[in-house]
């Protein structure tokens, strides 16, 4: 008698390891899974197969001139996106020089997406517009303006429509500041 229940407590105890072995594959399967699904988002950020020369090949491509102001003297106009909507006033506008990327000026929006840029002496320069924080210039999530004409030489007037970027093109994810070049 003393054999047979031994034996049943032997089986019970083999049947509540076996039972914490499932709870700990459990686990284990569940770290597995988070791990791998981390690791494919971190994967998603990078820019995988793109030298560091070659992003700055891009980021030079993206600072190229978009307007020729020769003969300007004043810039003004409209920022607004594809629906039509102004950009605020917590955007602004930066005229910058394509060689350097350097801000040569600098004009914040209105509340109805209005920008004037006074006492110009440029030939070609790269116009864009840029999204405010803490009095940092950031990417806006839209592309740059292509090529844009004036229709006045002295008095330039634009109104800009700006396309949402794809998230995954590398000139979106170019510094806009000298420090971070």
């Amino acid at each position: 008698m003393l054999v047979v229940s031994e034996r049943r407590d032997c089986a019970r105890n083999m049947d509540s390891s076996q039972k914490d072995d499932r709870g700990v594959e459990e686990v284990r399967a569940i770290a597995i899974n988070i791990v791998l699904l981390c690791s494919g988002v971190i994967g998603l950020g990078q820019n995988v197969g793109v030298t560091p020369s070659r992003f700055k090949e891009i980021c030079a491509a993206e600072r190229a001139a978009n307007i020729d102001l020769s003969g300007a003297r004043q810039l003004h106009g409209t920022f607004r996106d594809q629906t039509g909507a102004s950009f605020s006033d917590s955007y602004a506008v930066e005229l910058r020089d394509p060689s350097t990327g350097d801000v040569l000026k600098l004009a914040s929006l209105d509340s109805k997406g209005q920008f004037e840029l006074q006492r110009l002496s440029y030939g070609r320069a790269n116009l864009i517009l840029v999204l405010m924080k803490n009095g940092k210039p950031t990417r806006t999530g839209f592309e740059s303006p292509q090529w844009l004409e004036c229709t006045k030489s002295e008095d330039c007037n634009l109104d800009v429509v700006l396309k949402a970027a794809p998230t995954d093109d590398l000139r979106y994810q170019c510094p806009l500041t000298q420090e971070s070049r």
